[in-house]
């Protein structure tokens, strides 16, 4: 009997030194977390996407996939997902790039590096009203720095309201939303072009010492799971994040040329009253962004796991 005791306690002890105990016992508080706030709300909106609730009844109407059917059919859920992967082409495959080079000239050994990197982080650190009401202020047809600084220069013919035309206002809001996030991927690409040992350039330079061969064969692979994560976040960012900085920038308008497919789910949940249809514009969302994250992730997994 004291062998078996011995035995389990032996055993229970090479549990709790095992690494991969602690390494989830540390990240149980961010799963417990991440499972109230953003796993059971999503669960919940999926169960609510095919009934029909206004919000105050106390048993949702189970309509199916009615509201599926709807959804796609409205011209409206069609226009503002156009906007939405605008957005989200518009934050991946232009600001994602720029961070990237612009991350690999702060590298660089330089005296005013330091100074540098704090400017071009310092618009992440502004909260996303302030943000907002900067360049609300500064695209203002009348009192705003764009419309002065053309007349300035001699172009005021030029000048117009850049929020309130249906033509520029998706172009500028988006602009001032990758201004913005630019900063933190730049951060993220510095601290991952660190990690690189400088081996793998001194070795690439005995066949060639062009930039784009750097770039190609050291940097983009050694940076492939910074890469992966900044493309996640930068989906989210697309897809969700952008929501409330849209909504404070032109709440959608005008003419709805700036609604966001989040957005046209929170007007038609909080105004309609239509829960379970706005229900199923999230989850379609929430499949989107899915769909899009997953494929990169299992092909980097995949990777991994044929070099190991």
């Amino acid at each position: 009997m004291r062998q078996v005791d011995s035995g389990l306690s032996s055993r229970l002890r090479r549990l709790l030194r095992s690494k991969s105990l602690q390494a989830w016992a540390l990240c149980l508080p961010t799963l417990i977390i991440f499972g109230v706030f953003y796993v059971a709300p999503s669960l919940v909106a999926v169960g609510l996407s095919i009934t029909k609730w206004d919000g105050f009844s106390l048993r949702p109407e189970y309509v199916g996939f009615s509201n599926y059917i709807k959804l796609f059919e409205t011209v409206r859920f069609r226009d503002d997902l156009a906007i939405t992967f605008f957005v989200w082409f518009a934050v991946v495959f232009l600001q994602l790039p720029f961070a990237l080079f612009l991350a690999i000239g702060l590298s660089k050994q330089g005296p005013l590096l330091g100074f540098f990197r704090t400017v071009f982080f310092f618009p992440q650190v502004m909260s996303t009203t302030v943000v907002a009401l900067t360049w609300r202020n500064a695209l203002n047809p009348e009192v705003g720095f764009v419309n002065k600084a053309l007349t300035e220069v001699g172009l005021g013919s030029l000048s117009m309201p850049w929020l309130g035309d249906e033509r520029t206002a998706l172009p500028w809001v988006t602009i001032s939303l990758v201004w913005w996030m630019y900063g933190l991927f730049t951060t993220m690409y510095v601290a991952g072009l660190a990690n690189i040992p400088s081996e793998y350039y001194e070795a690439l330079r005995l066949e060639s010492d062009r930039w784009y061969h750097r770039l190609w064969y050291v940097t983009l692979p050694m940076l492939r799971e910074t890469l992966l994560i900044t493309f996640a976040m930068a989906t989210g960012i697309g897809f969700g994040h952008s929501i409330g900085y849209f909504n404070l920038m032109t709440m959608g308008g005008p003419a709805g040329s700036t609604e966001l497919l989040g957005l046209y789910s929170v007007t038609t949940a909080l105004r309609g009253r239509q829960f379970g249809y706005a229900s199923a514009i999230t989850t379609t969302l929430l499949c989107i962004v899915v769909a899009i994250v997953i494929l990169p992730i299992w092909h980097t997994a995949r990777e991994r796991l044929e070099y190991t």
